[in-house]
């Protein structure tokens, strides 16, 4: 049953994309105003199709300038937010290149940074600058990696905002994975050397489960903090937070499974 499950699923989110992919280019092209509402749409109908429930707490935003700063456990990150927060992601240079987010990356304007390469750093703060002058959302995994979960790496503070001009607020994000079984972002998680592929079959063959996203408070004097403080005061909130996310909600989201 497990395996037909995962087959259903897989031939879902290929139909999925393939149905939505051309309309969003139309979006993007002649309507950017409305580019947010079918990749929400999207998120929404995969997190349904994994039986992912997601479970909120606190006020997502629905409005910029603002970046949202997460701890980072899976690809699964990327479709809750998005399923939940009319926003685009920051995301490293090789998710160009991966099955099924790679296009959907750029169909949403994602913004790539080469972690490798200190200089390219400039453009890509310039490319958010621009963004959030348009009052976008952005979404910022400063970790640089995904973990099993079960704890908050350190934040690299390159693509925080700082005191430039035009700085929007900065609100911090707890992702936490668990099931009815005990299971947490060491089973969900996709880390270390993970192949993507691999990891959504075992994702999908599985029952479902809890995704919860736990928004903070944005960070109330931004301005006149340097990137370093901003990385360090959200990091220990979202390291905080983590015991919370883990432990779960019995408030469900409106974009629950259920």
């Amino acid at each position: 049953m497990s395996v037909l499950r995962a087959i259903w699923i897989s031939a879902a989110f290929a139909l999925l994309l393939i149905a939505t992919a051309p309309l969003q280019i139309l979006i993007v092209l002649a309507a950017p105003s409305l580019q947010h509402h079918l990749p929400g749409f999207v998120f929404r109908t995969a997190a349904r199709l994994m039986r992912a429930n997601i479970v909120v707490q606190g006020d997502p935003p629905r409005a910029g300038p603002l970046l949202i700063v997460a701890n980072h456990i899976s690809w699964i990150d990327i479709i809750a937010i998005g399923a939940v927060v009319p926003c685009q992601f920051i995301a490293k240079r090789d998710v160009k290149s991966w099955p099924v987010f790679g296009p959907l990356a750029r169909l949403i304007r994602t913004c790539f940074v080469d972690r490798e390469r200190r200089h390219a750093v400039s453009p890509v703060r310039e490319e958010m600058a621009g963004r959030f002058a348009a009052g976008d959302i952005l979404v910022l995994f400063p970790e640089g990696t995904s973990t099993d979960g079960r704890d908050v790496l350190g934040f690299k503070s390159a693509l925080f905002p700082g005191t430039e001009p035009g700085t929007p607020q900065v609100q911090p994000l707890t992702m936490g994975y668990h099931d009815a079984f005990g299971r947490d972002g060491a089973h969900y998680g996709w880390y270390a050397d993970m192949e993507l592929l691999p990891h959504m079959w075992h994702v999908f063959k599985g029952g479902g489960f809890d995704v919860s996203l736990v928004f903070h408070r944005a960070l109330d004097d931004v301005e006149g903090q340097d990137r370093k403080e901003q990385a360090a005061r959200s990091e220990t909130i979202v390291r905080e937070g983590l015991a919370l996310a883990l432990k779960g909600s019995k408030e469900t989201s409106k974009f629950g499974s259920s």
